[in-house]
């Protein structure tokens, strides 16, 4: 009986760990007169010097608006996003009940640390929460699923091989 109890146990992990994403700051204006409303603005200083709260995740004084009928000096993506860190873990136990009937018994853990993951911060500087980190990627995606990196989530389930 103590061999039953101590044989058949398996587990498993997924650990991503990415770092963030690059992305483009715009006015939200229309100061070059393209017609289009997203310039880029003219750099005056670092912007991956900021806080990295959630409130305000790069340096929002970085940017000026640019100067009516030009074009913004800013680059595309010079910018780094939120880094994305996410740990799924697994248990089971595989008993044999006969000699064609198996059973397994599993647990599994989704985002186990239960770490926020967040979406880009705002990027237009007229938005009132120009360089706040708002939304989780779930929620970005309109994708709550497993493994995604959205909250703990825990499931158990039993398995019959015949």
């Amino acid at each position: 009986m103590p061999r039953a109890v101590a044989d058949g146990w398996q587990t498993a992990g997924i650990i991503t760990l990415q770092t963030g994403q690059p992305f483009s700051v715009l006015t939200g204006q229309n100061q070059s007169s393209t017609g289009l409303g997203n310039d880029r603005p003219n750099l005056v200083g670092d912007p991956n010097a900021g806080p990295r709260s959630v409130a305000q995740w790069f340096n929002t004084s970085a940017f000026a608006l640019n100067a009516p009928l030009t074009f913004g000096n800013a680059g595309r993506n010079i910018v780094t996003g939120p880094p994305y860190k996410n740990v799924d873990y697994s248990v089971m136990k595989n008993t044999r009940l006969t000699e064609s009937l198996s059973m397994q018994l599993r647990a599994e853990f989704f985002n186990i640390l239960n770490h926020p993951n967040f979406a880009l911060p705002r990027n237009t500087m007229t938005a009132p929460n120009f360089g706040a980190l708002y939304q989780t990627p779930d929620v970005a995606q309109n994708n709550v699923g497993l493994g995604s990196g959205g909250p703990r989530l825990i499931q158990f389930a039993v398995k019959f091989n015949f």
